[in-house]
């Protein structure tokens, strides 16, 4: 059964993934009936990602826009390539994962599941419908209900509990089956770095449980209806939004 992992070449999370792609490659060797064919890093690096990093800190973002520019440095001295080679995993580079060659080389690979990670990729239906068992992904928010972007931190911000959904992904954005909900952070937590940290582990614990399951069962969980009749949406905050979220004692 191949996998094929999915994130982006630069994420605002400490340290890149580097220790959620490390254990999850190191618990993929224990598995018989799964093989992780490669790690696809999806271009992210481009003049928008440069704004952020010298615009996030005048908006008093500091600690993202420190981890934007830390990740493009870990990716520029190939950090991630390093681990995926030294580990024998291949490393593949797309601007986009509905494009052209990326969908050869999925259908070529016979790939069984996609699992993304925190990219901005929309997949289409010819994507979605080219691994045998789909693709799944990790929605940073609590489905079915919080939905968009961002919803982790405006959950903080709102005095809500944080966390992340594991869910089947279909054309909808953020709809698909739900096969795990998990709560990283109280309502109290102010430090979004602090949440991301403890967000990473429990991605990978996550995930481990999933595939533990695919690899004893040869199919995906049963999973649970992703409907909530008044969904709530969010999108990337506004500087306004941001300056509400500091003067509330937030540590971006």
């Amino acid at each position: 059964m191949n996998i094929l992992i999915v994130t982006s070449q630069v994420t605002y999370v400490p340290n890149n993934y580097q220790v959620l792609l490390k254990h999850l490659i190191e618990d993929l060797e224990g598995f018989e009936q799964i093989n992780l064919k490669a790690v696809v890093s999806l271009k992210s690096i481009d003049s928008s990602l440069f704004k952020k990093i010298l615009g996030l800190p005048l908006l008093g973002v500091f600690d993202l826009g420190k981890n934007l520019l830390l990740n493009l440095l870990q990716h520029k001295l190939g950090k991630r390539a390093k681990l995926l080679r030294n580990k024998g995993i291949t490393h593949l580079q797309f601007e986009d994962l509905n494009q052209k060659e990326a969908l050869h080389w999925i259908k070529e690979n016979k790939i069984d599941l996609i699992i993304n990670i925190r990219t901005r990729c929309l997949y289409k239906a010819t994507l979605l419908n080219i691994p045998r068992l789909g693709c799944i992904n990790i929605h940073h928010g609590i489905l079915p209900k919080y939905r968009g972007t961002f919803c982790d931190l405006y959950a903080l911000y709102e005095g809500r509990d944080a966390g992340f959904s594991l869910h089947h992904m279909e054309k909808k954005v953020d709809a698909g089956l739900i096969y795990d909900v998990v709560t990283v952070s109280s309502a109290q937590e102010r430090n979004y770095e602090s949440y991301l940290k403890k967000a990473e582990k429990k991605e990978r614990d996550s995930l481990y449980q999933l595939l533990n399951y695919l690899n004893q069962n040869q199919k995906l969980p049963p999973g649970k209806p992703n409907f909530c009749p008044k969904p709530i949406y969010t999108k990337n905050p506004t500087p306004a939004i941001v300056k509400a979220m500091r003067l509330k004692g937030m540590h971006l």
